[in-house]
């Protein structure tokens, strides 16, 4: 999976297994031809009270023939109920059910359950992530490549929060109660990029999850 800030207990040491939405239309979508693929993403909270949440990442991610990325990841926060206060950055591998990590100027080796590594395989999808959000229902064309849905942070909701890993009560207080979910695709039909905003009053929530360099060669391998 691409290096989450995981929901809810913010876990930095391992990949756990989420709802996800729509995951009737997902699970019957057929393999992807995509080889390789390049994610970035960034996401930015802002709270009433001067409580803030930042993240980014970068990942070069083999889906075929055998699965394997690798990347880093930087996470700040202060204020956000049930997230740890500071700043946290490193890299993080995985190969052949592996998972490593360096967060603590180390690294940590961790084999990966079955059903772990099937969601980081998920996660690390851009044809399968697209599929699990267009189980949405709403969705309207703003442009050839270019699709919107507007609706409640119950509705949408846990759909940022599946894709990005964001902890979900950092809105408790907000007032933020809408999101909106804009999902770009290339000339092929492949996921681009999605942007989700969500703002009232003080409190303002930006987050992009991006792909490209579709099928370009990368070279992943576990640290020594």
């Amino acid at each position: 999976m691409k290096r989450r800030w995981i929901t809810a207990v913010s876990c930095l040491g391992a990949a756990v297994a989420v709802t996800v939405p729509g995951s009737a239309q997902a699970a019957t979508v057929k393999g992807t031809a995509t080889k390789t693929v390049h994610n970035w993403s960034r996401l930015s909270y802002q709270g009433p009270k001067g409580s803030y949440y930042l993240s980014s990442s970068s990942f070069d991610c083999r889906l075929s023939p055998s699965f394997a990325q690798g990347g880093w990841g930087k996470r700040e926060s202060k204020g956000i109920k049930g997230v740890k206060n500071g700043t946290l950055a490193g890299r993080d591998v995985f190969v052949d059910g592996f998972e490593y990590n360096n967060y603590s100027g180390a690294w940590k080796k961790n084999r990966l359950d079955a059903d772990t590594v099937r969601v980081w395989k998920q996660m690390a999808n851009p044809g399968y992530i697209k599929s699990v959000f267009l189980g949405a229902r709403g969705w309207h064309r703003v442009s050839a490549h270019h699709l919107r849905i507007k609706g409640s942070m119950a509705k949408l909701g846990p759909y940022a929060a599946w894709d990005l890993h964001y902890a979900k009560h950092m809105f408790d207080g907000s007032g933020i109660k809408a999101l909106t979910i804009d999902l770009y695709t290339d000339s092929h039909g492949r996921l681009s990029k999605l942007v989700f905003v969500g703002r009232a009053g003080a409190a303002s929530f930006k987050a992009e999850d991006g792909w490209n360099a579709y099928d370009k060669p990368v070279r992943i391998v576990a640290p020594r």
